[in-house]
């Protein structure tokens, strides 16, 4: 092949790679059916699911006991309707919209929204999923019968759903930073933290990072109910007691990683990235306030009542923006440290004496 020839069919091949890349980006960028599904369910049917699902619970239990099966069942449907409530709100709040109430952040709105309707969340959800209970039945916390089949089904939908979920409360930071980052020229122009579209961003941020704390909380407990007593043995060296420890290392890290270790760091940038937009907004007003200034001194010209009155009116605005408050709403950050904290001492609990023996 000569040189002109391979040159061609470098050409073709990279533009064959180019044309699939680019189709398998609008592929997992397009919005998925099951979001607007979402969107339109009916707290009813969600009623009636978890109710069917109960009840099919209790039968196979019946028929196949499961240790603390209504522990268990209770646990992972509140994490289900939980998540699920989650996810609809938060494409209910991006769908409604905060760009009526400023225009000025339409684009980091749309780019958020589309990210959160996109079939890649719906995948990386699925591996998860996937890649936890492969997991748990390697580790035989689950035995392969109808109740293990029902278990893994019902676990599998809640962890689904929470997922979704966690991706949507990253991108609901990701959506602040970018706000951080806009000019934005309408807001109060006196108390910049009580901007309304700035106010709304923070309760739901605040709204989210609870249902967060609860679902983190809820997760840790119903998988501790999982690991047999002295699953971790501290004496006389540290040892795991359960095999593959790889898949028990895996799992546990995932929590402390993903929850313990996460949660007080997304809280952390959310509220930096407000306190950011907030900052930036008062500096902005004080700067066009002493703009003003400058600009009534030079039209004074000497006359001094006029320019005394003047500065301190200016003066006085200067002062109140620069001393109004740094946070749209009451935000209390000890509440970034609880969920670490009881999530550890659960997850403690478990591994050393087992959970299920203090229950």
């Amino acid at each position: 092949m000569t040189v002109f020839n391979q040159h061609i069919h470098i050409q073709i091949t990279t533009n064959y790679l180019g044309v699939n890349m680019s189709k398998i980006c609008i592929f997992f960028e397009k919005e998925s059916f099951i979001f607007t599904k979402i969107k339109k369910l009916k707290i009813i049917k969600v009623t009636i699911l978890s109710g069917v699902l109960f009840l099919l619970g209790v039968f196979i239990n019946f028929v196949c006991p499961f240790p603390f099966f209504y522990v268990h069942l209770i646990s992972l449907l509140t994490i289900f309707i939980i998540s699920l409530y989650t996810v609809k709100k938060f494409m209910l709040f991006f769908e409604n919209g905060l760009t009526p109430l400023n225009p000025q952040i339409t684009g980091a709105h749309f780019r958020t929204e589309k990210k959160l309707k996109s079939n890649l969340n719906l995948y990386i959800a699925c591996i998860v999923v996937v890649f936890y209970f492969v997991n748990i039945i390697l580790l035989k916390y689950i035995q392969m019968n109808s109740m293990g089949v029902y278990a893994i089904i019902v676990g599998a939908v809640a962890l689904f759903f929470s997922i979704i979920g966690y991706f949507q409360f990253v991108q609901l930071i990701i959506y602040t930073k970018r706000i951080t980052k806009l000019d934005i020229s309408d807001y109060n122009k006196f108390i910049p933290a009580n901007t309304p579209w700035l106010v709304i961003i923070a309760e739901q941020a605040k709204n989210f990072k609870n249902i967060f704390f609860i679902l983190g909380l809820l997760f840790t407990f119903e998988y501790a109910m999982l690991v047999p007593k002295n699953s971790v043995s501290f004496k006389p060296n540290l040892s795991i007691n359960v095999n593959p420890n790889f898949s028990f290392i895996i799992t546990w890290g995932g929590i402390i990683l993903f929850i313990i270790i996460a949660f007080p760091v997304y809280s952390y940038l959310l509220k930096a990235y407000i306190k950011k937009i907030v900052s930036k907004l008062k500096q902005q007003r004080i700067e066009e306030l002493e703009k003003l200034l400058e600009k009534e001194m030079e039209l004074s010209n000497g006359l001094g009542d006029i320019l005394i009155e003047k500065t301190s009116t200016v003066a006085a605005l200067i002062k109140q923006v620069n001393d109004s408050q740094n946070y749209p709403i009451k935000d209390s950050s000890s509440f970034n440290i609880l969920l670490p904290l009881l999530t550890l001492a659960v997850h403690l609990t478990s591994i050393a004496t087992g959970l299920k023996t203090l229950l």
